[in-house]
């Protein structure tokens, strides 16, 4: 009775503060805790729980909601779709930093949290782990929301863990867990569903979404990037508040968004930035920004990037994206990316891991210094330059796993590595047509030669020896310029390719210690080969028919005396030389 006329006297306004507080005092008496003794105690228990409830402030979100409402609705349909009982529910909001998690879950809590007997927003629980009680420390931030603010004591993290379970098991609750990025911090806070009251809702805030995936969330959501209209609208309350004409040229203001990329943050940063600047001003910002980023924008996003490895774990983290089966990354990401690399050691290139400036390339590529520390090379030749590379650049580059060059090297004469634990793979090679010599050796990572190389003219040297896991070398050779084919000691190699047409300068054929299995009746068109070397190839039982027709064959060395019946009387060389050992004839 006292409630009602209390409920009437607080107006319409309090109406549904009130009736909140009046679930939760009716759920009261089924509370281990709420143990009612006598009348005052029962008065300072209304007190207490009213007092909690009506001082409930709405958190502040943001200066700009731009797009912010839809995106709650989105994930008030959602919880919805997945509420079909009265269990616990815990959802996952995944995405990059500065993409705007943290803002739409302050006002989903914002529209949400009248429903629940106890709610609590803990913020930037990672940076908050760093405290020296940590975790603890966490733990006791969680209960002191939930109880009325009584501070509770804690001596571990696996006594938070009881009095957790023990305090919040009848509770309908709302939490919300900022920035969490350690499966400790989940297991410590919200291990399991059944530690909080039926109807509770749990939501983690995360950039790694393999995190919440395994903590077997009920959902997980990623947030996108805005759209162009919406990134624009925002950009717009940033850099021009209050106006509706705008003095900066259309292409600066269309630069700035393209920078951004629909990431809220960057809107925020860069619009608030611009904001009363001339347009001079404008042109020269956005020109540095294009060269090195912001460092607001890019300590949120190293944060992602600290401690990753692998592609998957990439992809987790929302740096990069699989799009059809093609890589694509932010270009903030990108921008991020290469500030990490130059702070290895600003004023020194050969002392960092990657290079794709053009002059540091030019520079580099005609010393003969130690550059151990590189390990990836993008060589971007400006239009139309011309550059000169030292014979020994790539000598002293232990470390050298990546090395992307221009298209069009038309002039390139000669490819020659040696000893390149981490070369995989030979790239297209057809935009190098004049190309003489390619020499490979003890490449033990190399596992492909590109097709194209069996296409090349004036190609007078093909030795790929040593390269012990190779496996894919051109089916066919049509290299009328090929002195010399050296295919030694690549122990997984197994097919010989086809010689397509006649081949008049090749003298020498070197396939011993291959696993090739038989030579194509088209090594006929081999007219002028002198010496064929065949040696251990363990798993070559005959020689075609073909090979009679090599008049200027003279030595064929080979282990095995299983070919021997091959021979014919009728073979027409004039002198051969034929070396057999190992074998029992």
């Amino acid at each position: 009775m006292v409630f009602g006329r209390a409920r009437e006297n607080h107006g319409v306004r309090g109406a549904k503060r009130l009736e909140g507080v009046a679930r939760v005092l009716q759920s009261g008496t089924k509370r281990s805790e709420m143990l009612i003794r006598d009348e005052a105690e029962l008065i300072q228990c209304i007190v207490n729980e009213l007092s909690f409830h009506l001082n409930r402030r709405p958190l502040y979100v943001t200066k700009y909601p731009v797009e912010i409402d839809s995106q709650v609705q989105k994930l008030i349909w959602l919880i919805q779709q997945e509420s079909a009982d009265d269990g616990v529910l815990m959802i996952g909001l995944w995405g990059p930093g500065g993409i705007g998690k943290t803002t739409i879950a302050k006002a989903l809590y914002n529209a949400m949290e009248r429903k629940f007997q106890g709610c609590s927003f803990l913020e930037q629980v990672r940076e908050k782990l760093n405290r020296s009680d940590g975790l603890v420390a966490l733990q006791r931030d969680l209960l002191y929301e939930f109880l009325v603010h009584k501070s509770l004591m804690i001596y571990s993290v696996g006594g938070g863990i009881s009095l957790i379970r023990e305090r919040l098991c009848c509770k309908k609750i709302l939490l919300v867990l900022d920035d969490v990025d350690q499966m400790n911090q989940l297991n410590a806070l919200a291990g399991e569903g059944n530690w909080f009251g039926k109807g509770s809702r749990i939501i983690v805030i995360s950039r790694d979404k393999h995190l919440l995936t395994s903590h077997r969330m009920n959902c997980v959501y990623e947030i996108k990037p805005l759209e162009y209209d919406k990134a624009r609208e925002l950009f717009h309350q940033h850099a021009f508040p209050n106006s509706r004409k705008v003095g900066i040229r259309r292409d600066l203001i269309d630069r700035a968004l393209r920078y951004a990329d629909g990431l809220p943050l960057a809107l925020e940063v860069l619009g608030s930035f611009l904001y009363g600047r001339e347009e001079f001003a404008w042109d020269s910002t956005l020109h540095k920004l294009s060269k090195s980023p912001d460092q607001t924008i890019n300590r949120v996003l190293k944060t992602s990037f600290d401690g990753l490895g692998g592609i998957e774990i990439l992809i987790e983290r929302s740096l990069i994206k699989n799009v059809n089966g093609t890589l694509q990354m932010h270009d903030l990401v990108q921008l991020m990316g290469k500030d990490i690399v130059k702070q290895e050691c600003p004023d020194d290139p050969r002392k960092r891991s990657r290079l794709w400036l053009f002059k540091e390339v030019q520079d580099i590529l005609r010393e003969y210094t130690r550059k151990n520390a590189i390990k990836a090379i993008v060589l971007d030749l400006p239009t139309p330059e011309e550059m000169t590379i030292s014979p020994n650049a790539f000598t002293n580059m232990k470390r050298l796993r990546m090395f992307i060059m221009p298209k069009n090297f038309i002039n390139l004469k000669s490819i020659e590595f040696c000893d390149c634990k981490f070369l995989a793979i030979v790239p297209d090679l057809s935009s190098a047509p004049n190309l003489e010599r390619l020499y490979l050796l003890r490449c033990e990572s190399l596992v492909e030669i590109h097709q194209s190389a069996g296409y090349l003219d004036k190609l007078k040297l093909l030795s790929i020896s040593s390269c012990s896991n190779l496996r894919i070398f051109p089916n066919t050779l049509k290299t009328k310029s090929l002195q010399n084919l050296d295919l030694s000691y690549c122990y997984k190699l197994e097919k010989c390719p086809d010689i397509l047409e006649k081949m008049e300068h090749l003298q020498h054929l070197d396939l011993q210690r291959t696993a090739i299995k038989e030579l194509p009746t088209s090594i006929e068109n081999l007219v002028s080969v002198e010496t064929i070397d065949l040696g251990y190839c363990k798993n070559l039982t005959r020689l075609p028919s073909s090979i009679h027709k090599l008049k200027n064959l003279k030595a064929l060395i080979f282990t095995t005396a299983r070919i021997l019946p091959c021979f014919q009387r009728t073979w027409r060389i004039q002198l051969i030389l034929m070396a057999i050992w190992d074998s029992q004839v």
